[in-house]
This record gives structure tokens, sequence and C-alpha cells, in this order.
């Protein structure tokens, strides 16, 4: 049973301030967050009160609001930059990719192989800029394969233009 499931994503650029203005937010069941930061000591993604965190190591993190008990969601550790979880029916991905460079590498590129679960929400800071999302008609390097994923996986995007 698919539940009703309000998920965000955002980018912290890893600012404690960003990450606590985006878990303020009690309306939102998944926070899919990019750029997160680490404690010092532990280097582990920060967590919150009313939040589980899950983190994979990387720069993605997911944050689970706690009226969703553990039995109610199941983490899913997919690459170092991106996490997953199947939360009331549906599974949500946290995934950071690097800054398009000649050595641009994503976990959509391994994602690109696995069976599409769904319903699925795919909530990424891909650093990509293609002529249809961007006003300005700006084109990265791998955009291509950021368009072979979705196609692959048969997404919708959700992102308004610009």
């Amino acid at each position: 049973m698919v539940a009703d499931l309000r998920a965000a994503t955002w980018n912290v650029y890893r600012r404690q301030e960003c990450l606590d203005q985006a878990l303020a937010d009690d309306t939102v069941d998944v926070l899919a967050a990019q750029e997160v930061l680490t404690g010092r000591r532990n280097r582990d993604a920060l967590g919150h009160q009313n939040f589980w965190k899950l983190w994979s190591g990387g720069w993605a993190a997911l944050y689970i609001y706690k009226r969703w008990k553990k039995t109610d969601w199941k983490e899913i550790k997919v690459a170092k930059h991106a996490v997953a979880a199947t939360v009331g029916g549906v599974r949500v991905y946290s995934i950071y990719s690097e800054g398009h460079s000649s050595a641009w590498c994503a976990p959509i590129v391994q994602l690109v192989r696995e069976a599409l679960a769904r319903p699925t929400g795919l909530l990424d800071d891909f650093n990509l800029h293609h002529p249809l999302w961007v006003t300005e008609d700006r084109a990265s390097r791998g955009g291509d394969k950021l368009l072979d994923f979705a196609t692959h996986w048969s997404l919708l995007l959700a992102t308004p233009r610009g």
C-alpha cells in the first residue's frame, strides 16, 4: 500500500543552519539532503531529534520524520553518495552527483543497471544542466547519462523549468 508521502530535497551546502532550516519543516515525511555536514570526531552526517537519519558515508543523507515508526520504512544503502529507503511503500533516493568535469562520476551510472521499484522518488543534486531544465539553455557534459538514466527508469521531471 502506498502512503501519502511528502518528500523534499535540499542541498545544504555543508552549512548547519541550512540543514536546521530544512529539518524545521514538520510537514515533510522524508528530506533528501545533499552536501551534508559530517561531525568532526566520528565523520558521520549530523542528525536531528525529530528525524531518523540514513547516511552512506558520502554527501547524501535521508532524514525520515519520526512519526514514521522504524517498522514503516527500510533502509537501502546504494553507494557512497546515494542512500535510499522504502517509506510507506515508496522508494525514495537521496543522491549527490559530484560537479561535472571530464571525470564526472555519479551514482546514477550504477543505478541505471538496477531494476526500478515502483513508485519511486529520486531526489538528487545532479550538478548537471540541460537546455530543457534551465532558462539559460546551458548544457553540461554528462547530461546524456542523466537522460539515458531517466529514459531507462521512465522518470518524469517534477522540477519546474529554470
